[in-house]
């Protein structure tokens, strides 16, 4: 299991406290979440955390501030903003996906919430949807996530939100911009919309 180090900070911005955890972040106790903030957390001894980690549900996580995803009822921060590179590849996949799906009855979204569940919110890098965009966030399963890989984000990006979209039978891609590659060449998705993916886009 890998552990690490966190800094939660409260409403204000400040730091409030430290947080020892790993796949499950450990949050001690409820807040009163009367107005947007951050969740509180503690120092928590690893062997005990199971013992001590909450069930915060897509309620809470609405009233929080600044960037969280929601893992197993688990708050995780998400990391700051990405590199250059990242950003790029990020651009140019959104791009290719708008050509690919302009006949297709689909929307190509990013930086919109998918609630799984009432346990789990991920913010995909780019996200596909059949139909009509949605009015707020995304609340069933998507056709496709993509999600564009970087050092902070690697275990979420490799193991936890492929393994989510496979549970929820959603198609997902990774592309990694620093070996300019990408895992799927061909996905199909909303019935009979093909898109491929060419990894000389990240040249």
């Amino acid at each position: 299991m890998h552990w690490q180090i966190v800094v939660f900070c409260c409403g204000d911005g400040s730091p409030e406290r430290f947080l020892v955890g790993g796949r499950s972040m450990n949050p001690v106790g409820h807040s009163s979440y009367n107005e947007r903030r951050s969740p509180s957390f503690e120092a928590i001894d690893p062997m005990t955390a199971e013992k001590l980690i909450p069930n915060y549900t897509a309620q809470d996580y609405a009233t929080w501030q600044g960037d969280w995803e929601l893992w197993d009822g688990v708050p995780v921060s998400m990391a700051p903003s990405p590199f250059g590179p990242h950003s790029a590849a990020v651009v140019k996949i959104i791009a290719s996906l708008v050509s690919q799906l302009a006949e297709c009855d689909a929307q190509v979204l990013t930086e919109l919430d998918w609630i799984v569940d009432q346990s789990n919110v991920i913010r995909p890098d780019v996200v596909v949807v059949c139909g009509p965009v949605p009015e707020r966030h995304i609340e069933s399963p998507p056709a496709l996530i993509v999600e564009v890989l970087s050092e902070s984000t690697r275990q979420r990006d490799t193991v936890y939100k492929p393994r989510l979209c496979r549970e929820h039978g959603v198609e997902f891609v990774l592309v990694d911009p620093d070996t300019k590659s990408i895992d799927r060449n061909r996905v199909q998705i909303c019935d009979d919309c093909i898109v491929e993916f060419d990894a000389s886009l990240l040249g």
